[in-house]
C-alpha cells in the first residue's frame, strides 16, 4: 500500500527533561530498502508538486514548510510504511526521561499522552480514518516505564485513537 501522508491530533504534556535527553510524539513515513531508506517524521505528500508539507492544524492551518521531492529516491513515489507513537532517549547510564503525560496510560485522555483522529492519505489523495486492522503493537522496552493502549474507535471525537507513555526511570532499557 502507498501512502502520501498521515495526520493526527496529538495530547503531549510539557515534560521535565534533563541536559541531552528528549522525549518526542511522532508521526513517521518511510519507504525504500533498509540501506537506502528515506523516512521523515511530519508530512504529507502535495498532489501537484509530490513535495512533502509540515502543516500544523489549529482553527487554521499553518503552513511551516516542505521537503522537495528531489531529496527523497523512494519517498517521491509515497511512503510504504507509516509509524506513530513515542520515542525517548536518554545517554547510556543514566535514567530514562517520562514520555507522553510522563503516567502509564491508565486513565484514558484526561491523564495520558495520545494520538486521536489517525488517518492515512491514500494513494488517491484521500483523507481517510486508519482501519483497526491496520494497527500493530509494537513495544520495545519495560511495561512499567512506558506502554501503549490502542483503543479502537472513540466516537466522533477522538475516532481512531492510542494513549502511551509512562514515567521513564532507571531499567528502560532505551
Amino acid at each position: 500500500m502507498i501512502f502520501h501522508g498521515a495526520s493526527a491530533g496529538i495530547g503531549a504534556y510539557n515534560l521535565p527533561l534533563q541536559a541531552n535527553q528528549f522525549s518526542i510524539s511522532s508521526i513517521w513515513l518511510e519507504s525504500g530498502p533498509p540501506m537506502e531508506l528515506n523516512s521523515i517524521k511530519v508530512g504529507f505528500g502535495d498532489r501537484t508538486t509530490g513535495h512533502w508539507w509540515l502543516i500544523i492544524q489549529t482553527t487554521k492551518s499553518i503552513y511551516v514548510g516542505y521537503w522537495p521531492k528531489e531529496l527523497f529516491t523512494h519517498l517521491s513515489k509515497g511512503a510504504s510504511l507509516i509509524r506513530v507513537g513515542g520515542q525517548t532517549y536518554a545517554p547510556p547510564n543514566k535514567d530514562s526521561p517520562p514520555m507522553g503525560s510522563g503516567r502509564l496510560p491508565r486513565e484514558k485522555f484526561i491523564n495520558s499522552g495520545f494520538m486521536e483522529l489517525l488517518k492515512t492519505i491514500d494513494l488517491e489523495y484521500n483523507e481517510i480514518d486508519i482501519k483497526p486492522k491496520d494497527m500493530k503493537r509494537y513495544t520495545d522496552t519495560n511495561s512499567g516505564c512506558y506502554d501503549l493502549w490502542y483503543c479502537g474507535y472513540e466516537g466522533n471525537q477522538y475516532r481512531q485513537a492510542f494513549l502511551y507513555g509512562g514515567p521513564g526511570g532507571r531499567n528502560c532499557d532505551i
